[in-house]
């Protein structure tokens, strides 16, 4: 084979591989496309409301409550007042009694506000009933209270429990017997007391 003639022959084989790799970017190009990959020639912003990080959960809602007291207002005045107090928590019926029994801050003392329960009293039962009755069972200390006193202290409690919903009467017990309360009516005794029992000593 002369040199010319081989010549030829390659520029021949050369030209017949073009068409196969046109052929083959053609294919690349449309397998691309349906894939669905995007081919834009810009960046595109993103939809909105789209996000490319997790959301961030929602705080809990602050738990804390408060509650009405009711504190003697000192001195020889028989009279109740009342007095606002945060909780550690919603303010159910037992810890509304407990920060009761814990008696008066610096400010309430300060005032002169004084509370009659005797010191170390602690809440033994507590029992919902019907028609709005609370069952409270007092330990042995609540029954150390005599006379005005006494009257202020169930005062105190009653004004202070039927603060809560649900609740409109009060029985009272000490260790499990129930204990007729005194009432600022002339000291009348009832085993079953409502707000009403000691509308005189409520603040005017």
């Amino acid at each position: 084979m002369t040199r010319g003639a081989a010549g030829d022959e390659r520029i021949g084989s050369r030209s017949r591989r073009r068409p196969r790799r046109v052929g083959l970017l053609v294919l690349l190009v449309l397998a691309l496309g349906s894939c669905g990959i995007p081919t834009d020639d810009s960046p595109r912003p993103l939809a909105e409301g789209a996000t490319t990080t997790d959301p961030t959960p929602e705080e809990p809602a602050d738990s804390r409550g408060s509650a009405t007291l009711y504190l003697s207002a000192g001195g020889e005045n028989t009279d109740l007042v009342a007095v606002r107090r945060e909780l550690e928590g919603e303010a159910s019926v037992g810890r509304v009694l407990e920060a009761l029994l814990q008696g008066g801050t610096e400010e309430d003392t300060a005032a002169g506000y004084v509370s009659l329960i005797p010191p170390g009293t602690a809440v033994e039962d507590l029992e919902p009933g019907d028609d709005g009755l609370l069952t409270i069972g007092f330990s042995d200390e609540w029954g150390e209270l005599q006379g005005e006193s006494a009257t202020g202290a169930y005062g105190q409690v009653v004004l202070t429990v039927t603060e809560l919903a649900g609740v409109r009467q009060v029985t009272f017990l000490v260790a499990g017997e129930v204990v007729p309360a005194p009432t600022s009516d002339q000291g009348n005794e009832q085993q079953v007391v409502t707000r009403a029992s000691y509308r005189s000593l409520e603040p005017g």
